[in-house]
């Protein structure tokens, strides 16, 4: 029997693989508790929420990012177990092809497990083999959070201005932490600064920072986009960003078509020698401030002063189109 080229290319599920190695611990005579398995469609029985309700406090996360000499421990079973060595938490160090909305640093992991102290974390490879140990590992109850907010989001400026934008960043986690900003996707030919990159917050402690940004200064992209990202130094799995839109606020003057037309004011794409015609230019303003003083000029063949038509002007245009026209 062969299957497709499609089929063999689908890999190992990971959660198959966290139940195997759960189930050979077991045979092992290692004491685990198995949380692989369930079915997450149907809803937790509401006797077992409200027995369990006040044990949630103490189930904390421990995160961290394993190295062995220089070598990230990436795609390893990071498995812990407290002090009389029963596993509270296994989880496949990042990048595992897992979406639970966590990073893909290599070798980050998040365990779960109650607050004690005294904990080993083993990480084994697909040998089984225990490649790498920490001992003496503290759950501390509490996390880490990062807030960034503004009160706006979209933005108009000037070509001439530079923009200030404040920044409330939050430290929402349960411990000190530094946080790092960062600008990403920043459109082209647009300029920003952070007034500061790197914060040091207590708890629930909040500052403003200030983002400046100078806008795109030739012709061209009249809107951009920015985001800024805000990493916890403690713990790189807690992040928050925010997108901001900017549009430069000016007319932005366009002539959309041109037509010909003959004496009769039929439309013509071809003339004879002589005739006599008119042309009409389809004039617009696609900007979101009103033009003052424009005026069109029509030459033929070339730009240039020697093949010069005529032009019309006009002392302002907003929204509304004009259809200048020479004879």
């Amino acid at each position: 029997m062969s299957i497709s080229r499609l089929a063999s290319t689908i890999k190992e599920s990971p959660t198959l693989s966290l139940n195997e190695e759960a189930r050979r611990l077991r045979a092992q005579g290692h004491p685990v508790i198995h949380l692989g398995i369930g079915e997450p469609k149907n809803p937790a029985p509401i006797n077992a929420l409200l027995s369990s309700s006040s044990k949630i406090k103490t189930l904390l996360k421990l995160h961290g990012y394993p190295q062995e000499n220089i070598t990230f421990l990436d795609r390893k079973i990071a498995i812990i177990e407290n002090k009389s060595g029963v596993t509270t938490g296994i989880y496949i160090t990042e990048n595992n092809e897992i979406d639970e909305n966590l990073i893909s640093i290599p070798g980050y992991y998040k365990l779960t497990s109650p607050t004690e102290t005294n904990y080993t974390i083993n990480f084994i490879d697909l040998n089984e083999k225990v490649v790498h140990s920490i001992y003496d590992v503290t759950i501390k109850h509490g996390r880490y959070g990062i807030d960034i907010d503004s009160k706006e989001t979209y933005h108009l400026v000037r070509k001439s201005d530079v923009l200030d934008i404040p920044l409330i960043v939050k430290n929402t986690g349960d411990f000190n932490d530094t946080i790092n900003l960062n600008i990403k996707y920043l459109a082209d030919g647009w300029h920003a600064i952070l007034a500061k990159e790197k914060i040091s917050l207590k708890p629930k402690k909040t500052i403003n920072v200030t983002l400046q940004i100078t806008p795109l200064k030739e012709h061209g992209c009249i809107t951009g986009t920015l985001t800024v990202t805000a990493t916890s130094e403690k713990d790189l799995g807690e992040f928050d960003e925010i997108t901001f839109q900017l549009e430069i606020l000016a007319p932005d003057l366009i002539i959309k078509k041109i037509k010909i037309y003959n004496e009769k004011g039929e439309e013509r794409n071809a003339l004879g020698e002589g005739e006599i015609v008119k042309i009409k230019a389809f004039f617009k303003n696609i900007g979101n401030e009103n033009a003052t003083t424009t005026s069109v000029y029509f030459y033929y063949d070339f730009i240039n002063q020697d093949y010069f038509i005529g032009k019309k002007s006009y002392v302002s245009i907003g929204k509304y189109q004009k259809y200048p026209m020479i004879k």
